[in-house]
């Protein structure tokens, strides 16, 4: 449909939900990118999440999949990186001429979002900066170049603190501002 655009990818929590190898679930997205390309503008969500009981070897070929799908179709990446941050920049540096994309829902130190900005992404901040334990992320926002931010929601989820509507959505971009 005109006007609206998607992202899609596969995301770390349901790599153990497909009952399919990788291989396969790499195939039919490649399939439906390139049947439906017209509107989907990114791949993602997709990356490596430590909390996720899956071996991490499973999450970084699944990742890789997802990189090179997005560099065939010169698509940016939407990256989902929880305590993985070294991980997803040793991938994204094999891979060069591909520096389109966000690190979803950052929150980590200014070294890490450098390197990240370093290789062209941009770092997502949603919710999670508005939370008291948030100190580091919002010292490393002071850091940033202004142009390096991307304001998101994660809309239902990624709340506010102190929010308590049932769900998060894109009205809550001034307060995360």
């Amino acid at each position: 449909q005109q006007g609206i655009y998607v992202g899609i990818g596969i995301h770390p929590i349901v790599l153990n939900q497909a009952h399919a190898p990788i291989e396969n679930q790499l195939e039919r997205l490649a399939t439906f990118v390139e049947r439906n390309l017209r509107c989907i503008h990114a791949i993602g969500e997709c990356g490596v999440d430590k909390r996720y009981p899956l071996t991490k070897s499973e999450q970084i070929a699944l990742f890789e999949g997802q990189v090179y799908l997005a560099h065939k179709f010169k698509l940016p990446l939407v990256i989902h990186s929880v305590q993985s941050h070294h991980h997803i920049v040793e991938r994204l540096q094999q891979m060069p001429g591909l520096n389109r994309g966000v690190i979803h829902g950052f929150s980590g130190n200014y070294q890490q979002a450098k390197r990240f900005i370093d290789l062209g992404m941009k770092i997502g901040i949603g919710g999670g900066v508005t939370w008291p334990t948030a100190h580091k992320t919002r010292e490393t926002i002071k850091l940033m170049p202004i142009d390096s931010i991307v304001l998101e929601t994660d809309s239902p989820d990624m709340k506010l603190h102190g929010d308590t509507s049932t769900f998060n959505s894109p009205n809550k971009i001034p307060a995360i501002f």
